[in-house]
């Protein structure tokens, strides 16, 4: 029977197993869907602040850029100043490089293996992808956010999935179905975060 993905149903995929501490597991949440997977040692968060110097060609040298060029390089002087690259900032963004690992508990039934590699994965793809009208003209809808609390503790709401690679040579079972597997998620908050968000974002 093919799995049916359904945002109003709750449904919890993964390593729902509690018998491994939440503090290595990583949740991902979009609407009543929930996948578990295992946290990979190599997974990180990345808080970038963006600054820029818009002001950096504004100079009266560069209207005539040929001609202050030229003067510049015989006279050794610059009609740039300070205020020309003082950096004016953009907004800070946190990003995600998450390995997670799934795999089929031991003495598992056909259903409980699914649930834990195969329909785990296919949950995160359904995740990151968007809802496209068949018509020529329609309206389609735009992939939705997720949630994630990775190790029990670091909580971001509002984040989308930009990539997500998947093996492809994971060990089968003799029905085909996977008993492993690790993939890697990028995710990027979607909105600006700033000291609120940061400070929420601790669990504990």
């Amino acid at each position: 029977m093919p799995y049916s993905y359904n945002q109003s149903k709750k449904q919890v995929l993964g390593f729902t197993s509690n018998k491994v501490s939440r503090f290595v597991k990583t949740i991902i949440t979009q609407g009543s869907v929930s996948v578990i997977g295992l946290t990979g040692e190599d997974s990180n968060n990345n808080y970038t602040a963006n600054w820029a110097s818009p002001l950096e060609d504004e100079s009266v040298g560069n209207n005539y850029s040929r001609i202050g060029a030229i003067a510049q390089s015989r006279t050794g002087l610059t009609t740039k100043t300070i205020q020309n690259f003082v950096q004016v900032w953009n907004g800070n963004i946190v990003t995600f490089s998450l390995t997670l690992n799934f795999v089929v508990s031991e003495n598992a039934s056909l259903e409980q293996g699914l649930n834990e590699v195969d329909r785990a994965v296919q949950s995160l793809k359904i995740m990151q992808s968007a809802s496209l009208s068949k018509n020529f003209i329609g309206v389609g809808r735009i992939p939705n956010e997720v949630d994630v609390l990775i190790n029990g503790t670091t909580m971001f709401k509002g984040l989308v999935i930009e990539e997500m690679g998947v093996p492809a040579g994971n060990p089968k079972a003799s029905n085909g179905m996977n008993l492993h597997s690790s993939i890697t998620l990028s995710l990027q908050s979607k909105y600006p975060i700033d000291r609120g968000v940061i400070a929420r974002s601790v669990k504990y």
